[in-house]
């Protein structure tokens, strides 16, 4: 039978809701994809998983390589203490567009943009291989993926500062979660660096919602 959860949202955090218990049960509420030989189950669970760790870690990473490869770093629209790091797709565009400049290429021919792809396929394949697939620990610490130089940089920045306990603060609220900065430097640096990288993840993640509730 259903089990009833807690639930925490908005200036709310005593809500209750049922949902399955058994896998049995939340299979139940699909049955043409059972039918068809499917395990809604884990089909939405691996689902769940690969789109907000493992691709969420695969993009930060790769961005950081690309950032190495081409000298070319992702642009802060915020301030240091709120900063607003410019969306990944754009950044990406951006890459595109001066790579094939400096090479002397067309930068809006498609051909230019299917050769720069395919020049960064094996790169961005690697990256995503060494992604860690994991169902511990809790989503909103980033399931244990390494955090990105950028936040790195900016973590170590705030703590150089002394301004590393109101970043925390705001990335704190904006996340809907304790930074803690209580422990020595390099685990500050540490936990906001990843409270960084998730408040990415969270408006990356806010604006695909966005897009698909426009074109629904």
């Amino acid at each position: 039978m259903p089990t009833q959860i807690k639930v925490a949202s908005l200036i709310f955090d005593d809500l209750v809701y049922n949902v399955p218990s058994t896998v049995e049960e939340y299979n139940a509420l699909d049955p043409k994809r059972v039918q068809a030989g499917g395990n809604p189950c884990v089909e939405d669970a691996v689902d769940n998983i690969m789109k907000h760790r493992v691709l969420g870690g695969f993009r930060s990473d790769f961005l950081d390589e690309v950032e190495k490869k081409f000298g070319i770093e992702r642009l802060n629209n915020g301030t240091e203490k709120e900063p607003r790091w410019e969306p990944d797709a754009k950044f990406m565009n951006r890459v595109i567009a001066l790579v094939a400049q400096q090479r002397g290429m067309d930068p809006t021919s498609d051909a230019t943009r299917n050769a720069l792809v395919s020049e960064l396929r094996d790169l961005a394949q690697a990256t995503l291989s060494k992604q860690v697939f994991t169902v511990a620990g809790a989503e909103r610490t980033g399931g244990g993926q390494p955090v990105g130089k950028g936040d790195l940089k900016l973590a170590t920045e705030a703590y150089d500062s002394g301004k590393i306990g109101r970043l925390a603060e705001l990335l704190g609220k904006a996340l809907n979660r304790t930074v803690d900065v209580s422990g020595d430097k390099d685990a500050q640096i540490k936990a906001v660096a990843v409270a960084l990288r998730d408040k990415r993840r969270q408006d990356a993640e806010a604006k695909e919602a966005e897009l698909k509730a426009a074109l629904a």
